[in-house]
């Protein structure tokens, strides 16, 4: 390893990289394409990518307390051997970056402090750049950096930002992609460990390049500026900051830092980095395809002969609508109003039989039945000092309260979005679990939707558990557990949750409470509005790549009716008198939903396809979920790419995947004044020169030779599929 740090500066003082003086002082270490140049005589460090500087002066920090302590603070202190820089100096701790290459464009950098006394931190910054224009992408297109939200609540977007207009007020979580829209060349810089940290980036743009890049474990949304454009109704999850931890030794996460030709490959190389350290909860039954009750019928599901008409409406006029195995026909939130008595699903003399008559019910008509639940949090927000059943800690212990069971900030519960956070480590907390997910079990149920997982990972002023110091070591405490209950064999399709659970679920939903609408951003009331066909698709666009983490993505519930909920979460069809608000969307709005669903993964529909459901709904789900072209895109399962990641806030229009000697290209137009013509370059998807475009709504083919100009209507979507 030395003899190849030492040729390794041979090649480049010839190169006049380096100096001579510097030489004696400077390591050089690398993979593939990559190249470290070690300062360590400064604590600084460039990295060279075939031979160009793309970063320089990289450093890394470590806040103790008020101070701050950096790589640089060892001048003439540090040493390396066999890829680490190890740093000592009289009255600072041991400094050590790791660094570990993993692939020709990318690597690892972890920091590990360590000292004879016992040292507390709550952030750490394995990636530190600090120098004018220090991140260079080498290009002069459209360059931008990437802000990913903390999790996929409360219509939450990412947006692609200018470069220029990059500040240190926004905040990137987990990971981000700084990149040139028209060359695609950029980076990919973000956390590969998500067991103890939360973790987040900050830069200054500037002149197109990076004056300041910080890649750090420690950073939440608490206190954090949602900004003044589509993310700025959003409510802090965290109302702490991130805890700390303490030891002789503190460690970061691996940060991974990353060059690649095409940016969309480095965040699909960083999603399956992650997957590997994990491991993915793996299903070998196909995309689901099935209906989930919260949408079209909201509350209402106490009542079984709705959800029995339902499973008779997609038995009998839905033959189509089913992929590799039986579609699934589930009860999403409020299940257990069809206990006796209604949410005692705790107590051992509460009644099942309603459920299990739905069970049996859809098992008849050749279904699967599926139910949800959410472990770590309770939405009995008046409830909070009333005993809960299951909660009891020993044999004569009374049961818990809700006060007791949450996980709390400053001695005071944790609320978020309605919902009292709960401890995943508190052994009353895990029993309701363990309760419901047995008789789920039981009751031949291998479909669980599960939900608000961003409650479990807050963080706390303390857990039951005196062993947990952060949200995410409580949080991976009781998943652990919770999946155990549910089984191997049983498909969990995360609902609101955070980035990297892939090792617990099969899906996540890539964005949450997707509706019918086409494109409504609504200043006033984004709650109503946003759930559009547009919102889901920014998910997509800058989120596709989490189907590396995931078995599947999952687009949500498709909606053909327009619903409102009332006090009583009853879904409710709007009366259609306010044009901006029909009681059904129109069959434009229906195909581009539908195009939306089956180009993201799971395959779930949920409109009122009971007896008294709208006739005209019924209608439309015969004529969009019966067709066969469409459905075999859902059956692949696979989340489509973006062909571009110039959108800011909003989604892009068209998305491209490669499926064998097929590929498929899917259209958007969200304007609503008229058709639009797009221009279809086929090296910007993937294609050679010559290719054969068959629409799969409309059956209609065309052959093409170079770029393609194609119309799609107002508000509406096409999708081809292209042989070469």
């Amino acid at each position: 390893m030395k003899r190849r740090a030492v040729a390794g500066l041979s090649l480049l003082l010839l190169a006049g990289l380096v100096s001579p003086a510097e030489a004696s002082s400077t390591a050089s270490f690398g993979q593939g394409n990559v190249k470290v140049v070690y300062q360590t005589s400064k604590g600084t460090a460039d990295v060279y990518w075939r031979g160009a500087k793309r970063i320089k002066d990289f450093t890394s920090e470590v806040q103790l307390g008020d101070r701050t302590v950096s790589t640089k603070d060892y001048r003439n202190a540090c040493r390396y051997r066999a890829n680490e820089v190890t740093c000592q100096r009289y009255g600072l701790p041991t400094f050590k970056q790791k660094f570990t290459f993993d692939g020709p464009d990318h690597f690892f950098v972890q920091v590990e402090l360590s000292s004879g006394t016992t040292l507390t931190t709550n952030k750490i910054s394995p990636i530190v750049v600090g120098s004018p224009g220090g991140v260079d992408i080498g290009t002069n297109g459209d360059r931008r950096m990437l802000l990913v939200p903390v999790d996929n609540d409360a219509w939450v977007r990412y947006e692609s930002k200018p470069i220029n207009d990059v500040t240190p007020k926004q905040r990137s979580f987990e990971v981000t992609t700084v990149f040139d829209d028209t060359s695609r060349r950029g980076f990919v810089f973000g956390s590969i460990d998500h067991d103890t940290w939360k973790s987040g980036i900050t830069a200054q743009g500037r002149r197109g390049k990076l004056d300041r890049l910080e890649a750090t474990a420690g950073l939440t949304d608490y206190q954090y500026d949602y900004g003044t454009a589509d993310n700025k109704y959003q409510h802090h999850r965290d109302s702490l900051p991130h805890r700390p931890i303490s030891g002789t030794a503190v460690t970061s996460p691996r940060m991974m830092v990353g060059y690649f030709d095409d940016w969309r490959t480095g965040m699909e190389t960083f999603g399956r980095a992650n997957a590997k350290v994990t491991g993915t909860r793996t299903w070998n039954k196909g995309t689901p395809f099935g209906y989930n009750s919260w949408g079209g019928l909201g509350s209402t599901v106490a009542n079984p002969a709705l959800m029995n008409e339902t499973s008779d409406f997609i038995a009998q006029k839905l033959p189509e609508f089913k992929g590799e195995t039986k579609p699934y026909v589930g009860i999403d939130s409020y299940w257990d109003a069809m206990l006796d008595p209604q949410w005692q699903f705790e107590s051992p003399g509460t009644s099942w039989k309603k459920v299990e008559d739905y069970v049996a019910h859809v098992q008849a008509n050749g279904q699967e039945p599926a139910l949800y639940f959410q472990p770590f949090t309770n939405f009995w927000k008046e409830g909070i000092d009333n005993q809960i059943g299951g909660t009891a800690l020993c044999d004569g212990c009374p049961n818990q309260t809700l006060r007791q069971m949450a996980l709390k900030a400053n001695g005071e519960p944790i609320m978020l979005n309605g919902g009292w956070a709960l401890d995943p480590t508190n052994p009353g907390v895990l029993n309701r679990s363990r309760l419901a997910l047995t008789k789920f079990r039981e009751l031949g149920v291998r479909y669980v939707k599960m939900d608000f997982f961003t409650h479990g990972m807050l963080e706390s002023d303390s857990w039951y558990d005196p062993a947990v110091h952060t949200g995410l070591q409580a949080f991976h405490k009781g998943m652990r557990k919770v999946v155990d209950w549910a089984g191997p064999d049983t498909f969990i399709d995360l609902a609101i949750s955070p980035l990297f659970m892939g090792q617990y679920g099969n899906a996540r939903r890539i964005s949450c409470d997707v509706h019918g609408s086409m494109n409504n951003w609504h200043e006033e009331k984004p709650d109503l509005y946003q759930k559009s066909t547009e919102n889901l698709l920014n998910s997509v666009t800058y989120g596709w790549w989490l189907d590396e983490v995931y078995e599947y993505n999952d687009g949500d519930h498709i909606q053909f009716g327009n619903y409102y909920y009332d006090k009583d979460n009853k879904a409710l069809l709007f009366d259609g008198t306010n044009p901006a608000q029909p009681r059904i969307w129109p069959e434009n709005y229906n195909r581009a939903r539908v195009t939306s669903a089956v180009i993201t993964g799971v395959y779930l529909i949920s409109d009122d396809y009971s007896a008294k459901g709208d006739p005209e709904l019924k209608r439309r789900a015969e004529k969009f979920l019966n067709n066969p072209r469409i459905n075999a895109i859902a059956k692949i399962g696979r989340t489509f790419r973006p062909v571009e990641g110039d959108t800011g806030f909003k989604a892009n229009n068209m998305y491209v995947s490669h499926n064998g000697n097929d590929t498929y290209l899917a259209v958007f137009n969200f304007d609503k004044s008229g058709p639009r013509k797009f221009q279809i370059d086929p090296e910007r998807i993937g294609l050679q020169n010559r290719n054969t475009f068959t629409e799969l709504w409309s059956g209609k083919t065309f052959s093409s030779r170079g770029r393609t100009e194609i119309t799609v209507p107002s508000e509406d979507a096409v999708i081809f599929k292209i042989n070469s």
